[in-house]
């Protein structure tokens, strides 16, 4: 045999970043504000409901969304003293279902509230270089087929799950806010434009003075949306949804009004802005443009009929149309952070059957979300970490965070009446550890 196993004497935990995770929940403030909406399960005898959602965090942190994933960290000291939890003990997984069933919609405003508080002082979120701060709004459906949750139904993706949506403001893609959704609910649903509102003043709160630009798709191309973007005085592009007009129409009325471009022989790009009255609406609504025609297709071959592509947007900036549809397709970056949120952190599939349980464990899940991204983008401001990588990186992924800073191995000792954590003589990151834990805690 080449290794011979033994059981240390030592105190060794996988996952000392909960050290920089609990120093971040405390920041934010949630656990006062959980525990004055249950006040009574905050007695002696009973886990604070404030420390049953620390715990939660902790686990979502971990990539561990299973209620029943705390067992083994009930033995486990540091988990307990690394999130400050009041009895020094994790609850018990029943205890964390039944707290969470019984929890009310206060909870995720807590939640929220604690979420913005966060944001605004720990994440570093700077406008684009168009001058906004850009707000993204999308929703992205999770597959939970086969579970028989309560709210599970058939998505737009063609599976059964649920249709959450998301708002990520900032290139680094902070979460700002959510709807749990039904899986069958329409990307705008009733209450959507609230929900725009609501989000564009939590924006406002979280970086105070910097213009917002709010981009959706056309799955929220609808007046009410406009509406709420102007009365929060948020600018905003839109990409309309074309419904009943023909490509052919766009292609006359882009001929007419357009700047035309060959981009190659046999494709032309025609681009535009158009002014347009719209009922409902007290003020003419612009609207971009960009029409291609191809006569001859990617392999040479002439086309009877020309193909036609046409993308339009509601806007409100006063920004070339090129510029304007290259600042949307921005978008497609925020479709990774959906990602990291569904499947690095491991909430694609929800733990409980209660539709309210889980709409619990998302807003907990976001702030859970924010505080990895934050731990992320705090840690490449450290040149011993940010070395390790390849020049110019401005973002790591959610699973490269919990990988690189949550799962770091450390010893932990009592001495001269300190708790100590000690990091491997050779961990690469630790400057950037240590740093980060003296400035949050």
């Amino acid at each position: 045999m080449k290794f011979v196993i033994e059981r240390s004497n030592e105190a060794l935990f996988s996952h000392s970043g909960l050290a920089l995770v609990g120093a971040l929940i405390n920041k934010s403030g949630l656990a006062p504000l959980i525990d004055k909406i249950d006040p009574k399960r905050s007695a002696v005898n009973v886990y604070p409901s404030g420390d049953v959602a620390k715990s939660m965090i902790g686990l979502l942190d971990l990539a561990k969304t299973d209620f029943d994933d705390i067992i083994p960290f009930r033995k486990d000291q540091f988990f307990a003293q690394a999130l400050d939890l009041s009895r020094e003990k994790a609850p018990s997984s029943p205890t964390i279902r039944q707290r969470l069933d019984a929890a009310s919609a206060e909870w995720d405003d807590a939640a929220a509230q604690a979420n913005v508080k966060l944001l605004k002082k720990q994440a570093k979120i700077k406008p684009h270089s168009c001058g906004y701060v850009l707000l993204s709004f999308d929703v992205s459906p999770m597959d939970n087929s086969d579970s028989g949750k309560e709210g599970v139904s058939w998505t737009y993706k063609k599976f059964n799950g649920f249709a959450p949506m998301f708002a990520h403001l900032g290139e680094a893609g902070h979460l700002l806010n959510l709807e749990f959704r039904r899986g069958s609910a329409h990307s705008q649903c009733p209450g959507t434009n609230k929900f725009y509102r609501k989000t564009i003043q939590l924006a406002k709160q979280v970086v105070p003075g910097e213009k917002i630009l709010c981009l959706s798709d056309s799955g929220n191309d609808d007046i009410k949306n406009i509406k709420a973007c102007r009365t929060e005085g948020s600018d905003f592009i839109i990409k309309r949804n074309l419904r009943q007009e023909s490509p052919e129409d766009w292609l006359d009325i882009a001929k007419d009004y357009g700047q035309a471009k060959q981009l190659h022989p046999g494709k032309m790009e025609y681009s535009g802005r158009l002014t347009v009255s719209v009922e409902k609406l007290d003020d003419p609504a612009d609207i971009v443009f960009r029409v291609i025609e191809r006569t001859i297709d990617r392999k040479g071959q002439l086309l009877i009929d020309p193909e036609i592509e046409v993308e339009t947007y509601w806007v409100s900036l006063d920004f070339d149309p090129l510029k304007i549809i290259e600042l949307y397709h921005l978008r497609g970056t925020f479709e990774q952070f959906h990602s990291e949120f569904k499947s690095d952190m491991d909430l694609e599939r929800l733990p409980s059957g209660y539709f309210a349980t889980n709409t619990r464990v998302m807003f907990l899940g976001m702030l859970a979300y924010n505080i990895l991204r934050i731990i992320g983008q705090s840690a490449i401001g450290f040149d011993s970490y940010a070395r390790n990588f390849k020049k110019g990186l401005a973002r790591r992924r959610i699973k490269s965070v919990i990988q690189d800073l949550l799962y770091l191995a450390c010893r932990l000792v009592f001495r001269s009446n300190r708790r100590r954590i000690l990091l491997g003589a050779d961990c690469p990151y630790f400057e950037a550890f240590k740093g980060l834990y003296y400035r949050w805690a």
